[in-house]
Order: C-alpha cells, then sequence, then structure tokens
C-alpha cells in the first residue's frame, strides 16, 4: 500500500461479500486490497465470528474457518444485522448491531497493514445496496466506536455511489446516453441514468429497471443478438449507434436495422433466431440477404441525417467528403 497518512478509504458493505480500497494519489486512482496479502482475492465473506474463547472476533475467511473447524459462533448475516434496531445474540452474548458492524469495519481496516489505521484516515466511505435510517445509525455510531468521526465518514448507496462517478468523468461520457447493469447470477437488471437540465440543480436519477435472465450455458448466453457495423461510414455518430442499440434491445427486436427515407442502411440487427442462417453466408454475401428474406419481422430505426449513411470506399471520396466540410485532407 503506497498511501500511509491522510487516507481516503472506501468500503463497497455487501450482502454476502465485501471489499475495500484506498486512493493512490501518485497514481490517481483507486487500488482494491486483497484479503491475503500477495493474492488476488479482493472479496471477504461479510460475516464475524466469536471466537470460542468468548474475547475476541474475527472476520471474513478468518470467520468462517474458526466457525467451521475451532467451534466459533458466526454471525453470517452482517447486512441483515445492520439494519436491526436492537441487541443480537451471538454465542449466547447480546450485542448491539453498530457494536458488531464496528469489530467487522475495523478487521476490514486491518487489511491496509498500518498500525492505528483508525487515526490516519482523512474519509471514510461505505457504500451499500441501499440505506435506512437505521443502518445509518449504526454504521455512524461503529465508527465513532473506532474513533472516526461523523465528518471524516460518508454513508452512500449503491445509487448515489453511480451518480458519483459517472458525474466526475468526462463530461462526453455523462452527457450521452448512461446505464448501470447490475448482474446477479442468471439476472441482469438495465437502469438508465437521466438528467433533468431544465432544474437547476440539474436533477439526476436512475430510471426503473428493466430486467432478463440470461441463459446457464455460457455459449447461450453470450449469443442472445448479433449487430453488424461497417467501418466505412465516418458521418455516422455516437448518438445514433447508442440510440439504435437501446431501440432494438428495449423492444426485444428479432431483426432490424438502421433507415432513411429511402434506403435501409448499417448497422444491421440479429437475434439469435437467425445464427443458423448468418452462418451459411458464403464468399460476398451480406447480411442484408437475411434481413430482407424476413423484411417483415424487422424493425427500423431512422437516422436523422442521410449522410450518417454515405460510405466511403476510396481516397478520393475522403477527399470529397472533407472538402465539402471546408476542410482539407
Amino acid at each position: 500500500m503506497n498511501e500511509t497518512r491522510d487516507l481516503i478509504i472506501g468500503i463497497d458493505f455487501g450482502k454476502e461479500y465485501s471489499q475495500i480500497c484506498y486512493y493512490d494519489r501518485k497514481a490517481e486512482e483507486p487500488r482494491s486490497l486483497p484479503v491475503k496479502v500477495g493474492s488476488s482475492q479482493f472479496e471477504m465473506p461479510t460475516c464475524l465470528c466469536l471466537r470460542p474463547d468468548r474475547k475476541t472476533y474475527c472476520a471474513g475467511l478468518e470467520a468462517e474457518y474458526f466457525a467451521r473447524e475451532k467451534g466459533g459462533f458466526l454471525a453470517g448475516n452482517l447486512y441483515e444485522i445492520s439494519a436491526q434496531n436492537g441487541p443480537v445474540a451471538v454465542g449466547g452474548e447480546k450485542k448491539e448491531a453498530w457494536e458488531l458492524l464496528a469489530h467487522y469495519l475495523h478487521e476490514m481496516l486491518k487489511l491496509t497493514g498500518i498500525a492505528e489505521v483508525e487515526k490516519n484516515i482523512r474519509s471514510l466511505s461505505i457504500a451499500m445496496d441501499s440505506l435506512n435510517a437505521v443502518q445509518v445509525e449504526n454504521l455512524q455510531r461503529a465508527c465513532r466506536e473506532l474513533g472516526i468521526p461523523e465528518e471524516r465518514t460518508i454513508l452512500l448507496d449503491y445509487e448515489e455511489s453511480f451518480y458519483y462517478y459517472v458525474m466526475t468523468q468526462k463530461i462526453e461520457t455523462w452527457n450521452r446516453s448512461v446505464g448501470w447493469y447490475s448482474f446477479e447470477q442468471q439476472k441482469v437488471s438495465f437502469r438508465r441514468m437521466s438528467m433533468n437540465s431544465g432544474t437547476r440543480p440539474v436533477l439526476v436519477h436512475l430510471e426503473e429497471p428493466v430486467t432478463t435472465t440470461l441463459s446457464a450455458k455460457v455459449e447461450e448466453r453470450d449469443a442472445e443478438f448479433y449487430t453488424f457495423f461497417v467501418a466505412d461510414q465516418p458521418n455516422m455518430k455516437r448518438e445514433t449507434i447508442e440510440r439504435f442499440l437501446s431501440f432494438m434491445a428495449d423492444e426485444s427486436c428479432e431483426l432490424g436495422c438502421v433507415r432513411t427515407e429511402e434506403n435501409l442502411g448499417n448497422p444491421v440487427w440479429f437475434s439469435k433466431k437467425y445464427k443458423r442462417e448468418l452462418l451459411s453466408l458464403t464468399k460476398d454475401q451480406g447480411g442484408k440477404k437475411i434481413l430482407k428474406k424476413h423484411i417483415e419481422n424487422a424493425r427500423f430505426f431512422q437516422v436523422l441525417e442521410e449522410t450518417e449513411l454515405c460510405d466511403i470506399d476510396y481516397p478520393k471520396e475522403m477527399q470529397a467528403m472533407l472538402a465539402k466540410r471546408g476542410k482539407s485532407s
């Protein structure tokens, strides 16, 4: 770990696993800390164990080991415990939820390898899937127990964390369509981030999630649809591509492409239904052959400017386009 004082620490407090990272000022980026020195394992089980001597606690992998092999008393649902307002029984003892959280956070902070790390923390951010008033109170109390006052503690849910991340990127990232994908086993959820620039301050929020279930077979999971692009349309706008892909996905289209008033163009969208036909194409046959064959099943996305579909095949065509724009080659 490259930092030793004025530490900026982030903890992702998850339902099953948690992670810790710190901000590396020299690299100007966050770095995750492994749960074992020299390993590439960064996820720490969100659990706590009261050792058999009933005097000390351990957390994560060590907690699982002591509970399994040494007869320790496991508190394996810390995420749920964080939302409790009363005492919790562990090994016959009753502890407040904030006390157990303080033990767990202390064990996580020890992964930094810095003695008395709590005294060297400038800011501690803890992110969770969701936060209610009880969780806020328990976490703040736990941090105070560790000597980290509220003014150096930031508590936020995943949505707010996502806003902060997106809005600190380059403007060309967040002034376009931005989406949040959440993966949980076979389930995938998508939420679009929308901004109301007509208000002051600008209001940002995530729309209601759209959820789908992926196939359990990996080879099928990665082949729900195919999109064919060409590289000779320099006028094609990124916004058009993003809106086209969003339209086809949101409408669960099985086939489609972009178009002008008179012509069909690229990119072209194919669902996995057409995989065999795509693989049967030979030589210079294009996907448009399949599109036209099943035109009754196709959906179309109209581009705003016809020039977006103009293709460039020769240098002189590029020179003519640049000259038209008032530029030289």
